[in-house]
């Protein structure tokens, strides 16, 4: 079981693991996720460091990855050992993330699919 908390990751998702999209309603709990995939707010921006920590107490805990809606900024990291963390940045549309728990490839530019950038003008 885990947990993913990433509308634009449905498409990606329910092809390879038949999970569909869902709204998270109260608060939560996972008992044993191996995976956790989060879109950035304000808030888990703010917060990030803190609750990965809180995610690494979790004993099945290995993959996490942020994801930045307002660009192509992806962070994952890997559990190598005993509070031991490999991280990995992708900020290139034509780059991969790999989910090592699944064995699975997903694009960067697929996490991005339902996302229009607005073009930012210098000096506006």
């Amino acid at each position: 079981m885990w947990a993913v908390k990433v509308a634009t990751l449905a498409s990606v998702l329910e092809s390879n693991f038949s999970l569909k999209p869902f709204k998270l309603k109260n608060s939560f709990r996972l008992t044993n996720p191996r995976v956790i995939i989060e879109v950035l707010s304000d808030l888990t921006e703010a917060d990030g460091t803190n609750t990965f920590r809180l995610y690494q107490t979790i004993p099945t805990f290995q993959e996490y990855t942020l994801i930045n809606p307002a660009k192509v900024e992806t962070e994952h990291f890997f559990k190598t050992g005993d509070k031991r963390w490999l991280p990995y940045e992708y900020d290139r549309e034509d780059a991969e993330s790999s989910l090592k728990s699944f064995d699975l490839q997903i694009p960067i530019i697929d996490l991005y699919d339902k996302i229009l950038f607005e073009e930012i003008l210098e000096g506006q």
